[in-house]
């Protein structure tokens, strides 16, 4: 469909006749942009707000499932808790308990 739009849009809006002012041509391609700029921060406001969203599942799920039968690190309370599940901070690198 692009390749359509992209096909018959030049002839229509970029025509010798309008030269040297192109008035439609630019109209064009000034509202083009904008719809353009607006979706873009539209996906990305989209694609944050879901990661954000999966991130704060996850993270729940994984203090139900961590917390629910062992005793709580005194390592991951309040501001310090970790945010990576691959790291611990209660296991030292050689796989030890922190007590």
């Amino acid at each position: 469909m692009a390749y359509v739009f992209q096909a018959w849009l030049p002839l229509v809006v970029w025509q010798q006749v309008d030269a040297p002012e192109y008035r439609k041509g630019f109209i064009t391609v000034t509202v083009l942009s904008v719809i353009l700029i607006v979706s873009t921060f539209g996906a990305q406001f989209l694609h944050t707000g879901e990661k954000l969203w999966k991130g704060n599942q996850s993270r729940e799920a994984e203090t139900e499932d961590s917390f629910s039968d062992s005793q709580e690190c005194p390592l991951l309370t309040g501001a310090h808790r970790v945010l990576d599940s691959e790291v611990d901070p209660c296991f030292l690198k050689d796989g030890r308990k922190v007590q």
